[in-house]
């Protein structure tokens, strides 16, 4: 059985699957989808796909989700300190004190770069929404937020 006939198999059983299961299977898909879902399944499939796979970064907020560069204007202390805490892990204290520094002081200067959606708010904490590599999207998160570019 191909990916496709896989996806397709578990939309057909999840289509009559209730509300909670449903819901447990956008979370899972959640960590590991991206704009490429989309492009991996046939049309005929596109209708039943766009019930279960969040394809469009635009669609985090109907779920509850916001992006980083949406809420910049409205991060207080607390989220400041869980961003340098999740976007610093592993980096020395003059890393960690620059990001502090301009999430409290510039953070109109962070770009609004597509990997920026994926830095997200969900139930009062902050986590990232990895598409392929974890440790290599947070370093290129982090130097969009120190050097402004990627």
């Amino acid at each position: 059985m191909n990916r496709i006939d896989t996806i397709k198999t578990i939309l057909q059983t999840l289509k009559d699957a209730p509300e909670s299961v449903q819901q447990l299977f956008r979370d899972a898909l959640m960590v590991h989808s991206d704009n490429q879902w989309h492009n991996l399944v046939s049309n005929d499939l596109e209708g039943l796909i766009d019930d279960y796979i969040w394809y469009r970064e635009d669609d985090l907020s109907n779920y509850g989700y916001v992006a980083l560069t949406d809420a910049l204007d409205e991060i207080w202390e607390h989220d400041i300190d869980e961003l340098v805490t999740l976007i610093g892990n592993r980096c020395r204290h003059d890393t960690k004190a620059r990001l502090r520094s301009i999430l409290t002081y510039g953070p109109s200067t962070i770009p609004d770069y597509g990997i920026m959606r994926r830095l997200v708010k969900y139930n009062g904490t902050w986590t990232y929404i990895v598409g392929q590599s974890y440790p290599d999207e947070m370093r290129t998160v982090r130097d969009i937020i120190l050097k402004g570019k990627a």
